[in-house]
């Protein structure tokens, strides 16, 4: 028993901590979302990302940023290092659908990043459904960021795109909270 308990405990990974040095070095990390529909469409709920997975490369800490909507900017946080989205959920009202994806982005200590407005591109319900990314570094209006970017007299807003490796992925279902009966039938 006490020989299998080692071997198990050896599989496990924890995450490490914040290094003292990435400490007073975080970073704000700006991006907008678009989310459209392609194709004729019969739901009559709007097409929103309603959140995207985050992962530390180098810690494996994952953090979640909720966006609920279908264009919308997004503000985070975080500490200096390389990171990757590895999942988006859509939403259409109570139907929900999520993907796994691999964007990936570096992030430098005590700066004001850009990361790109994200199209999303979603098929219209079918048996298979698509999503279709693309990430273009069209400026936005920066007045729309002021009250929620750091307030530090003229800083400079740094462009850096994340790289993807497809630019097209499967939408797959998640079954909506509650469990509603409709879904089961």
């Amino acid at each position: 028993m006490c020989t299998c308990g080692m071997f198990l405990t050896g599989c496990v990974g924890i995450p490490e901590k914040a290094s003292p040095e990435a400490i007073g070095q975080e970073s704000m990390v700006v991006g907008l979302i678009k989310v459209v529909s392609s194709g004729p469409y019969s739901r009559g709920y709007e097409t929103q990302l309603r959140f995207f997975h985050l992962l530390n490369l180098a810690t494996g800490e994952r953090f979640r940023v909720d966006v609920q909507s279908a264009g919308k900017a997004f503000i985070v946080a975080l500490n200096p290092g390389d990171y990757e989205v590895i999942r988006v959920q859509i939403n259409e009202g109570p139907m929900m659908m999520e993907s796994h994806v691999s964007l990936q982005f570096h992030v430098a200590p005590n700066e004001t990043i850009y990361l790109g407005t994200w199209h999303f591109d979603v098929d219209t319900p079918r048996t298979q459904r698509m999503l279709r990314m693309n990430i273009s570094p069209e400026q936005p209006h920066w007045e729309n960021f002021t009250s929620l970017v750091r307030s530090k007299e003229k800083e400079i807003v740094k462009t850096s795109l994340p790289t993807t490796l497809k630019d097209e992925v499967r939408l797959f279902t998640v079954a909506p909270n509650p469990k509603i009966s409709y879904f089961y039938r």
